[in-house]
């Protein structure tokens, strides 16, 4: 009897090219030995197209085949020596690739830009890779390796590879080097040389000239500094001398004493004049100052509203079920504790900041109570209209995303009650519409498989606190919805 186990399967792809034919494939698949099985049957069907179907028979414990690429399973079953089925394996998957070797074109003097001050990118074309395949800048004379990230085109070719446009790296300086790409599969290659030295030549010479510009600014300002303190000095000597001058003319002529002191106060009159016109004009130039700050201030808080801002609106239509949860108040009048609506959205989220959105929602739900006794049947159309504040994580770019709300609801509530004649002659009474203020908390999540398209799954823990009826319940809820 063949023991209950065939332990491990080791699946081996090799793959046999040629440059005028057209690519070939040998793949070897091997297991355990029993020693109790006379034979095995494997078995291989296309996970796509489940009409593709191989088996093979062998007595070792290996099979060579050649079969296209694509995504496959395979179980082994074990017979033994009278021929009877023993035992079979899982179904297992596997796939099968071509092993492709990276093209590389780049020109010798790439047209390199500046992302950051330490990351530039590389322009190049880089072809017949993966979405995983790893890069890798390699100076060509002493081999340093430094990691980089390729900037993959978003059209994907039908074989599966995808298209590179260019490399973006860090820390890399002048020299020459090569960009060196591998496949999954293991097979790699690498380009002509580069020369990135006119691109750091360049940056040199920017920095040499702005250093240059600034040292003659330094020196001009240094150079006026020193005229202004000599014209300075050379005005004090002037207005001593001048004063020594009026003292000797007022020992030689008294009677020209009076028109001197009236000089002297002219001059003073003057000076202060010229005094409160330089503080006019600091103070002048402190207020341009303020200005000039407070325009830049405004114009960063305007910069900022409009890059953490966007129109983002999604209306959507769904529908959802009242149970309840903790309070039961309202549904001990029903004859169903699960009550299907139908609800009805409205998406606001303005506010963006990084993956996180904020904003607000309405909501409007509407359903049907029922309920009866042997006295009375009543019916609760039930309306609810809620608003919330609304904030949303993206978990997976443009697929993912997850919402917490809180808000406020009104509840609306017509008692339609009718007696069974039967039983009392009392005229049943004529509707009423009743009124309620709530609250609610929610989390969902929507998934956006297409552009515009949005699905929503989630769940609201509501809240009405209803005079003797105070009620609390659960409102699972699916929606559809189109994003703008």
């Amino acid at each position: 009897m063949v023991t209950k186990r065939i332990i491990a399967c080791f699946l081996y792809i090799v793959i046999f090219s040629s440059a005028f034919a057209q690519s070939k494939f040998k793949q070897k698949l091997s297991w355990e030995a029993d020693e109790n099985a006379l034979e095995y049957t494997v078995e291989v069907v296309s996970v796509v197209d489940e009409s593709k179907k191989y088996s093979y028979k062998t007595e070792s414990a290996e099979i060579t085949f050649s079969i296209p690429a694509g995504k496959y399973k395979y179980r082994i079953c074990a017979y033994d020596f009278l021929g009877r089925e023993a035992q079979i394996s899982d179904w297992k998957i596997f796939d099968i690739t071509k092993a492709l070797v990276p093209k590389i074109k780049v020109n010798r003097n790439p047209s390199i830009s500046s992302l950051s001050e330490t990351e530039i990118r590389i322009p190049a074309k880089i072809s017949d890779i993966a979405a995983d395949s790893v890069a890798l800048l390699v100076n060509d004379e002493t081999e340093q390796e430094v990691p980089c990230s390729m900037e993959i085109s978003s059209e994907n070719k039908k074989d599966g590879t995808v298209i590179a446009t260019a490399v973006k790296v860090n820390g890399v300086t002048g020299g020459y080097w090569r960009i060196k790409v591998k496949n999954p599969s293991g097979l790699e290659s690498q380009s002509d040389v580069i020369d990135v030295s006119a691109y750091f030549d360049e940056l040199a010479r920017i920095q040499a000239e702005k250093e240059r510009l600034e040292e003659e600014k330094r020196l001009a300002e240094e150079a006026a500094e020193k005229a202004r303190i000599e014209a300075e000095l050379a005005e004090k000597e002037r207005a001593e001398a001048e004063l020594l001058a009026e003292k000797e003319r007022q020992e030689a002529e008294r009677r020209a004493e009076e028109e001197a002191r009236r000089e002297e106060e002219r001059i003073s009159r003057e000076k202060a004049e010229e005094e409160k016109r330089i503080a006019n004009e600091k103070a002048a130039k402190i207020e341009e100052e303020k200005r000039l700050a407070a325009e830049e201030k405004r114009k960063k808080r305007m910069e900022f509203i409009k890059a953490h801002t966007k129109f983002d609106m999604t209306p959507m239509l769904g529908v959802s079920a009242f149970s309840p949860f903790a309070l039961d108040g309202l549904f001990e009048y029903s004859d169903s504790k699960f009550l299907p609506a139908l609800t009805i959205k409205i998406y606001y989220l303005p506010v963006l900041i990084k993956t996180v959105s904020l904003g607000m929602n309405a909501e409007a739900g509407f359903s049907k109570m029922s309920g009866s006794t042997s006295l009375y049947t009543m019916d609760f159309p039930i309306t609810r209209f809620e608003t919330n504040f609304v904030w949303q994580k993206e978990l997976k770019k443009n697929l993912l995303y997850w919402n917490l709300k809180a808000g406020a609801n009104a509840f609306i509530v017509s008692y339609d009650l009718e007696y069974i004649k039967n039983y009392t002659a009392r005229e049943s009474p004529a509707e009423k519409d009743y009124g309620y203020l709530g609250a609610q908390f929610g989390t969902s999540l929507w998934i956006q498989p297409v552009k515009k398209i949005v699905c929503e799954i989630g769940a609201d823990l509501v809240y009405e606190p209803i005079n003797g009826m105070q009620t609390m319940y659960f409102d699972p809820h699916i929606c559809m919805g189109f994003r703008f």
